[in-house]
This record gives C-alpha cells, structure tokens and sequence, in this order.
C-alpha cells in the first residue's frame, strides 16, 4: 500500500527554499551524492573461472512471505515479490524517484478538482493465457479490495476514497470517481497488483455487481458475493504455485516452505521490447533463499552460494569487506534508504494505566539530549548511519534543513527535568516526583525486538546515559510479536523500533494524527496535537506541490517542538552482488535492488 507516513515542520512558505536535500556532514562517499538518484556500479572487472555461469540469480532473504495472495495479507516480502510476478498500473521509477506507467499507457489524466482519474492501459498487455488485460481486469481488482468480505483490512482504507469506476470509449479505458481530492489518489496504484477477472472469479459470480455496491453492508449477505469470497479467500490462492498467477515477466515454479522460493521467467512476454526498468527479464530464474542465520549467510557468500544480499548487518558487510575473497567476487556498498529508526515514547501512558513519564514535551526533550545518538552511531553503526532529526528523510524534497540534529547535552536535559519537576527529594540517586498524589520516581523500561541485534546494544547504551542522569532503567527484549502488540495498545514505556518511507508525497494520518492512537492505526507513540491533526488533514488534501510544502514545513517544527519520539538514524541498506552481474544499479527506495534488471557479463556466460 501506498505508505503513509508523517511530514514535519513549521516554516513559512519564504523558507521552502531551505528544504531542498541537504546530504548530512557524515555522509558516506559509498551513498548518496548530491546529483545522484540512485547508486551505479559500472567499474571494470576481471571474471575468474570459477564464477558461476548460470543465467540465474540466487538472492539471500531473512524470511519468506506467510502467503501469496493478490489481495489478502500483508509483507514486506510479498510486495518484493510481486514485482517480478504481477503488472501494476503504475510504479515508482527507482532511477528518479516519480511515477512511471507501466501497464497504463500513460500517466492518467488528473481533472481540476481531483475528483477523477483517467487511465488508458497498453493493448499489448495479456494475461498468462492470451486473454487482452482490459479494464474489466482493473473494475474486478477494485471489487476484491473493496468487497466487505475480502480478508485484506489493512487494504481497505486504500480502496476507501475510490467511489466509483466508468468505462471508456473502449475495453482499454476508464475513469476512477474519487470521493475527495486526495494526494495519493494516483500513486495508491502503485502497491495494487492488477488479477484476472477471469481466473479469480471463474463463475463471474461477481458481474452483476458495481463498484460502488462493494461497500454496501447488504453484499455481507448477498449468497453470489459470499460464495465468490469464500472461493477467492480460499488458502488455494495464497499458497498453492499453480494458483499464484499474474501478469508479470515471472512465475512460481517451487516453493520449499522455509528453504527458498524459485520464479521463472515466462515465454513470449507481451512487454518485451518495452523500455524501462520493470519490463526487464534478464536472469532465467530467480531464487529466493531463506538465511536466517548471520554466520550462514557470510559463509553463503564466501562460497559464491548467493548472488546477492540486502539482508547483512553493518557489522557483517564490514568484516566481509576485509576478506580479500569476498572483494574479488562482490560488489558491496552502503546505500541510503527512506527508513529510518526511532526511539518511542509513551505520550498517553493514561490510557494503559503506565506512569506519566513521557507525556510531557520538555521531559521528552530532555530525553533527546540524554539519548548519545552519534556515539551509539560510532560504535553499533561504524558511524555510517545518519541522524535523522524529523520523520522526512533527507532525501526528500521536502526535507528541511533548518531543523538542527538535537546534541547530547545532559546539562541541558537536567535543567529541563528540574523545570519539569523532577529531583532527588530522598537522596536515593533516582530523580522523583509527585504525580497525582503519589510519589513516583523516574523508573521505566526500553522495550526492542530480539530479530535486530544491533537493538541491544543501543538499547544498553541509551540506559547507560540514563542511568547516570538519575533514572533506574531496565531493558526488555522481546520478539516481534509481543513488540507489535506492546506498541499498538501503547503498553509500553519507551521502544526501540524503525519505519519506513518511500519517496512519495507522505500522508502522515497513520503515524501521527490522534485518530491512529489505539485505533488500528499506527501512532505508536500516542502522539495528540489539535493543530497537527489540523494540518495533516490539510495536507493530504492539498493538490498544489507549493501550498502542501509550507503545510508539510509547520508540520515538521511542531513535532520537532514536542519530540514524541527521539529520531535515531536514517538506516542503510547493506548490499552485496556478485561482479559476474555488470552495470548494477542500487536504489534508495524499497527494495533497493532490482533482480530482473542483472545482466550477466557476457564473457562470464561464453567462458568454456
């Protein structure tokens, strides 16, 4: 789905100039630059004779998607995979960042008010078994999302403000009604895999219904529409290879449960001979491989097993660089993304019956100059991370670099703490205070998952520089399901945890407004503010690129003034590919690396 994630900052509509990407001091020469979009490899190399000469490429992966439904579950894993298995009407071109057409001709045409979007979809354009992809396709794709019945709630506020769909002059057009401008009411299509009419309702039991009907409470009981749900919600479409399929340049050929996943390149592709980096479909086969454990993915490498990995820690790929044998058969670099990670906390303790620790804004402050964050980077991360001041990354436009990194100043964070009523009234060396009546001293917990084993040791020295400001800390590590479950019902005191960005234009609703706390959203923090909810409203609303960047700039002030969160690091990805691959391109948005786009060099393919 598109992400949705908050914007922050209060400037006037004079300083948008100021916001135009400014690349950290500590910016590695191995990352982004200043001109570059995304990261090419093209140096010389010399092919040795014992490079693999198969036309395949063996990716290494830390987990495999729980299923592989069109349109129900969720995954960072999935949505990688289907790039290569299905077509999307639109896609982020990962070269510059904007929206490309893919299985629409063009991008669509947007009117005044916002109101409607109209696609044209390539002719050429077939399904597996010869059939036309026609805009009956894209009326049954919007159906399945919206259908009350379908197992997909994450997806359902997506399909929310699409209200309508007419037909065109021809099979090949149509035009969406939306209820509301919105920002994302192009870009939505870019996680929205285009399914067969046909081979995911074989019965046409869902013809007589419109768009518009999928909404209403009458289809919960309509016999067709249970029927069809049933059908189509079946474990058949999630997980059985013959009932995987798309429209895509790849399809499933094996699926070893917790092992690997293995996709084929089709014959007679309807887009060869299109240009672009999504119509490519150079490697034969490409297999996915589970390597769970950090000394087995190294050793994976070393062998030449694999071919390629975003999926090492720093201190992985650092100690790798040092090997004399992996430098001859690998390209690696550090490449920035649009994630980023963040210390939670809790803003509303009220509401899970915690300690009112952090509901006030200069505590949490005070808690941002205890944090030493570039000493944290400098030892856990080799200092390749940068920090991130505010939840807009700094390679997006509307990043803002008037927004200054906040220091490790303890001095400072004491006299807030002691502003904010904090001291040491029994001489037990643990600040205290009355809260509500009762004594409470400054006693909390950091919450992080066991799955990042960098988290430890951040979480350890983060106590550390608590611990000597007067505050009695423990640690708590716990496994992703108990930390997503913490975090949602904000039962927690502080959290480790990471987020993720794209480059498109942030909707910060999920993250930020007050309408996300305990309410399927994802406001972890509890973060609450009048005007913030005010401007994020305004924001995702806001079609002129202008209005919306002074918008965007208020937004991120305000949350830099109440620091909800501490703001850690910018993450990199840590990339390794085979040299036998030429003109290797990395990028910054997700997934960092295309599979279909690796062109083996041809004289490691001839070599006897």
């Amino acid at each position: 789905m598109v992400p949705k994630f908050p914007l922050l900052f209060f400037l006037l509509l004079s300083a948008v100039s100021a916001c135009k990407p400014n690349k950290p001091a500590n910016q590695s020469i191995e990352s982004a630059s200043d001109s570059a979009e995304f990261v090419l490899i093209n140096e010389p190399v010399t092919p040795h004779h014992d490079w693999p000469r198969e036309n395949n490429v063996v990716v290494q992966w830390l987990a495999e998607p729980d299923q592989l439904h069109p349109n129900n579950g969720i995954s960072s894993a999935k949505n990688e995979l289907f790039l290569y298995l299905h077509t999307f009407l639109l896609l982020v071109d990962l070269r510059t960042n904007k929206l490309t057409p893919v299985l629409a001709e063009n991008l669509p045409e947007v009117s005044k008010d916002g109101m409607k979007v109209k696609f044209k979809l390539r002719t050429i354009a077939r399904w597996d078994d010869g059939s036309h992809i026609t805009s009956a396709d894209v009326a049954f794709t919007i159906k399945a999302g919206k259908c009350k019945l379908t197992d997909n709630p994450h997806q359902k506020a997506v399909w929310n403000n699409l209200s309508g769909f007419q037909t065109g002059e021809d099979a090949y057009s149509f035009t969406l009604l939306m209820k509301q401008p919105y920002i994302h009411n192009v870009s939505m299509w870019v996680d929205l895999p285009i399914i067969q009419k046909k081979f995911y309702d074989p019965e046409g039991l869902l013809d007589g219904f419109t768009v518009e009907q999928m909404e209403d409470s009458l289809m919960l009981h309509n016999p067709k529409v249970k029927k069809w749900a049933g059908q189509f919600n079946s474990g058949k479409y999630s997980r059985d290879v013959n009932f995987i399929s798309g429209a895509g340049a790849y399809r499933i050929t094996d699926w070893k449960a917790g092992q690997s996943i293995t996709i084929s390149r089709k014959n007679n592709l309807w887009s060869e001979g299109l240009k672009g980096i999504f119509f490519n479909a150079l490697p034969e086969k490409i297999i996915f491989k589970i390597i769970r454990d950090p000394n087995a993915a190294s050793l994976d490498l070393l062998s030449q097993q694999s071919d390629v990995s975003a999926a090492l820690s720093t201190r992985q790929l650092l100690l790798l660089k040092e090997d004399s044998l992996f430098n001859k058969n690998y390209h690696s670099r550090f490449v920035d993304s649009f994630f980023f990670t963040y210390a939670g906390m809790n803003n509303k303790p009220e509401l899970t019956g915690r300690k009112k620790l952090f509901n006030n804004a200069s505590v949490r402050k005070a808690m941002a100059y205890l944090t030493p964050v570039d000493e944290i980077n400098r030892i856990v991360n080799k200092g390749l991370n940068k920090r991130m001041i505010g939840p807009v990354s700094f390679l997006k436009k509307d990043f803002n670099n008037q927004l200054k990194a906040i220091p490790f100043d303890p001095g400072k964070a004491q006299k807030l703490l002691t502003e904010a009523g904090w001291t040491d009234s029994n001489g037990n060396r643990i600040l205290d205070k009355m809260i509500d009546g009762k004594h409470t001293e400054f006693e909390f917990s950091i919450m992080y998952m066991t799955t990042v084993p960098e988290w430890k040791d951040m979480a350890s020295m983060m106590a550390d520089a608590y611990r000597k400001a007067g505050m009695k800390v423990e640690l708590l590590p716990v496994d992703y399901p108990a930390w997503i479950t913490s975090a949602q019902q904000l039962n927690y005191d502080m959290m480790l945890g990471s987020w993720g960005q794209s480059s498109l234009p942030d909707d910060f609703t999920q993250v930020w407004h007050s309408a996300s706390i305990l309410n399927g959203g994802s406001n972890f923090s509890g973060f609450s503010n009048s005007t913030a909810d005010a401007l994020i409203d305004s924001i995702k609303i806001e079609m002129n690129e202008t209005k919306r960047l002074e918008l965007s700039l208020r937004f991120q002030q305000l949350v830099y003034d109440e620091q909800p969160v501490i703001f850690l690091f910018a993450s990199v990805r840590r990339m390794a590919v085979h040299k036998r691959f030429e003109k290797v391109e990395l990028y910054f948005d997700r997934p960092g690396i295309l599979l279909n786009n690796l062109s083996l060099i041809q004289s490691v393919a001839l070599q006897p």
